[in-house]
């Protein structure tokens, strides 16, 4: 059978598709908003060159199915003669698709909540007509809400008492809820919960750039107002990639939920700093005691013009600052268990900077060249 996924095109996406055509002989059925098919093509080379050369590409494009369709729309936009392929050939799904906008609570319910509730009813379209093997959710670890200097075991983090922290994280929570609610009882299910996740431990491109910049800021100040021992769970998506497709092909997952995270071993700020020293990047400098200060600055410089070169970086630190100074540990038991522990974000964080400063936030994408085959 085969698997119909979502997100493909996104930045992890790329990860756990790559993952899922290695170790299975499946064929994977991508939903891709596009004009055509030539659009989606471009879509999804976009999203895995940073991963693979051409002529890998032709070799996916033998092993996927790409599909049409809109998460915003009823049925996930699909027709009738695709949704009647989908039905026919597929038994599971892994819904990655999601909007990480943290600032716009209509983006997000428009995005995730919909886009799941589209693909549950497709899940048990399926359960009827023959059979679900698995349904597989990628959400993240910030449904914790806001917790500080806690250790936080999967099934008991999460907690609609606690403020959330912000619409994305919100949404997440309700599709949780949805998919342990919707999916016929006897459906095999599994939640993913991954933290920060920033670069790969193979190489430090990336073609993900909001929170590295961020980080990239804080590193370059006289005084970095933060903890030097305070944690920041951060995890490699070429890791994030392996356990979530591992996962998804194992015939009886031994959990519901896994922490995507690198648990005690999540280094501190000092560690991040002294990993960059290495690397030649001047000693970091930290001042706790301007935390609640700096936090506010930031707040306000959110108002300055979008002229300003503050603005960009005050929108970024109010939107990650409660993930970076929480100092919470997410148990990663479980994922460690399917793929062993993730590699040390100090291990590669300084040519990763680098290469994030170096590029100027922008990835060096190269086109499809103009006699490539993109029909089917």
């Amino acid at each position: 059978m085969a698997t119909f996924m979502t997100g493909a095109t996104g930045y992890l996406g790329g990860y756990t598709l790559l993952e899922l055509l290695e170790h299975s002989d499946e064929r994977v059925f991508l939903l891709i908003r596009g004009r055509d098919r030539t659009h989606q093509v471009t879509k999804l080379w976009n999203c895995l060159q940073l991963h693979i050369d051409l002529p890998r590409f032709r070799e996916v494009l033998d092993r996927v199915v790409l599909v049409r369709g809109d998460l915003h729309a009823p049925s996930l936009g699909l027709s009738d003669e695709d949704q009647k392929q989908v039905l026919d050939e597929c038994d599971s799904i892994l819904h990655g698709a999601a909007s990480l906008n943290r600032m716009s609570s209509r983006v997000c319910v428009n995005s995730n909540v919909r886009g799941t509730m589209g693909t549950l009813e497709l899940a048990r379209a399926m359960h009827e007509n023959k059979g679900l093997r698995r349904y597989s959710f990628v959400s993240t670890a910030a449904v914790i809400g806001d917790r500080r200097d806690e250790h936080l075991f999967e099934d008991d983090a999460l907690d609609f008492d606690v403020n959330a922290l912000d619409p994305y994280a919100r949404t997440k929570r309700i599709c949780e809820e949805l998919v342990q609610r919707m999916l016929p009882p006897e459906t095999s299910r599994v939640i993913f919960r991954p933290v920060t996740v920033m670069g790969d431990s193979r190489h430090p491109r990336t073609t993900s750039f909001d929170m590295p910049s961020a980080f990239v800021w804080l590193a370059q100040l006289p005084l970095v107002p933060l903890k030097p021992d305070t944690k920041i769970d951060i995890v490699n998506a070429d890791w994030v990639g392996k356990v979530t497709a591992a996962v998804h092909l194992e015939a009886e997952p031994k959990h519901v939920i896994y922490f995507l995270s690198a648990g005690e071993a999540s280094p501190t700020c000092a560690e991040i700093g002294q990993a960059l020293e290495a690397w030649g990047h001047r000693p970091m400098r930290f001042a706790p005691a301007l935390e609640q200060g700096f936090f506010r600055a930031s707040r306000a410089g959110t108002r300055l013009p979008r002229s300003n070169p503050l603005q960009g970086a005050s929108v970024l630190i109010k939107v990650f600052w409660p993930y970076i100074v929480s100092n919470v540990t997410h148990d990663n038991t479980r994922a460690v268990a399917v793929s062993g522990p993730p590699t040390p974000f100090q291990d590669y964080c300084a040519p990763y900077f680098h290469w994030v400063q170096e590029s100027r936030l922008r990835y060096p994408y190269v086109p499809l060249p103009d006699d490539f085959e993109v029909q089917s």
